[in-house]
């Protein structure tokens, strides 16, 4: 079985592209202090990735007052926004992108990228991905990013793909965690910032250092004439 649905991450997958998480947060924690000074109540900071971090605090502003909270968001995207644009002028896909991405569409699969970066600094890596890829779905794209299985549901559905014959591919444990919960086979490549070692943690079907020694396990699998075990996809 070959798969006919592939979907990539962006960061750390098809691109070097290295965004530093802690520093986009403590400058977030500091704007916190600095709103939590004007409505003379502590709030705490949840344990969250960057984004849902983001999210929650803005709910809990909310509940004191709405306009804040309004701000509150509407500048944490700004840093979010800017710090991601930084990244993506040093960043640059990797050397075999576009080799792995035509050998998909020649083995008859259709692409998709889902990513929770924002769609300017994707394209500023990656200018001419909606015309590579069949479906390329940012955070701005979807009602609730990864690892909530939303952002795959969603790609599955405009791809037209089911999810047994469908595979999510990253660098990223939550790129693992995401695909068990959208049922979908996972692959993970050691091209980020986690180790192979950390990946396989996390129980992916397939891993590797890389892209190209991903795909030539997956081309070896079909050669022996094997069936993917769907396994990962039944464990969450």
């Amino acid at each position: 079985m070959r798969f006919k649905g592939i979907i990539f991450d962006f960061d750390g997958t098809l691109a070097n592209l290295t965004i530093n998480f802690d520093k986009i947060k403590r400058k977030i924690l500091l704007l916190k202090d600095i709103f939590v000074e004007d409505c003379g109540v502590d709030i705490q900071v949840p344990d969250l990735p960057l984004l849902e971090c983001i999210e929650k605090l803005t709910e809990d502003f909310k509940k004191l007052d709405g306009d804040l909270a309004k701000e509150f968001n509407t500048r944490c995207r700004l840093i979010l926004v800017d710090m991601e644009m930084r990244a993506a002028r040093r960043g640059k896909l990797f050397d075999y992108t576009y080799e792995i991405l035509d050998k998909c569409k020649k083995n008859g699969a259709k692409v998709a990228v889902v990513t929770r970066n924002c769609t300017p600094a994707v394209k500023m890596v990656f200018p001419d991905i909606e015309d590579i890829i069949d479906v390329f779905l940012p955070r701005e794209d979807v009602l609730r990013v990864k690892p909530d299985p939303n952002h795959i549901e969603t790609a599955l559905k405009k791809l037209g793909t089911k999810k047994h014959e469908s595979i999510m591919i990253g660098d990223h444990p939550i790129d693992i965690m995401c695909a068990k919960r959208a049922g979908v086979f996972s692959g993970a490549v050691a091209t980020g910032n986690t180790s192979i070692e950390d990946l396989k943690k996390e129980r992916p079907d397939f891993v590797a250092k890389d892209l190209l020694e991903l795909f030539a396990k997956l081309e070896e699998n079909i050669n022996q004439g094997d069936t993917y075990v769907y396994s990962s996809a039944l464990d969450g």
